[in-house]
C-alpha cells in the first residue's frame, strides 16, 4: 500500500469521527437547550405572537409555525439519523475531491490518465 493511500485512509477515518462527534455534539447542545420547559414556553410564546401578528393583517403576511415543538429540537431528536448521514455524505464528498486533488497535484505523471498520453 502507498503512503499516498495509508494518509487518504487516515485522513478519511479522521473526517468520518470528527462529523459523527460534531454532530453528537450538536444534538446533545440542541436538546439540552430546547427541551427544557423553559425553552417549551417561550416556543409556546413565540407562537401566539406569530398567530397575533398573522390576524392583525400587517403588511407582512406572518404564518403560524404548525410545530408544537421547536424545530431544531424536533430535527436533531426524531431526524438526526437524516442530519448525519447528509452531514457524512457532503463532508466524503469535500474529503474526496481535495484529496484526489492533492494527490494528483503532488504525484505528477503517476497519476496521469492514459487519455492524455499521446
Amino acid at each position: 500500500m502507498s503512503r499516498a493511500a495509508i494518509f487518504g485512509w487516515l485522513g478519511l477515518v479522521l473526517v468520518v469521527a470528527s462529523v459523527v462527534a460534531a454532530m453528537l455534539w450538536a444534538r446533545a447542545g440542541a436538546i439540552r437547550t430546547y427541551g427544557t420547559a423553559d425553552a417549551q414556553a417561550e416556543w409556546d410564546d413565540w407562537r401566539e405572537e406569530a398567530r397575533e401578528q398573522a390576524a392583525s393583517g400587517g403588511p407582512v403576511e406572518r404564518k403560524v409555525p404548525k410545530s408544537a415543538e421547536p424545530p431544531a429540537l424536533v430535527l436533531m431528536r426524531d431526524h438526526f439519523l437524516a442530519c448525519l448521514g447528509a452531514a457524512l455524505v457532503a463532508a466524503l464528498g469535500v474529503y474526496g475531491t481535495f484529496f484526489i486533488l492533492l494527490r494528483g497535484s503532488i504525484g505528477g505523471d503517476q497519476y496521469k490518465p492514459d487519455l492524455l498520453e499521446s
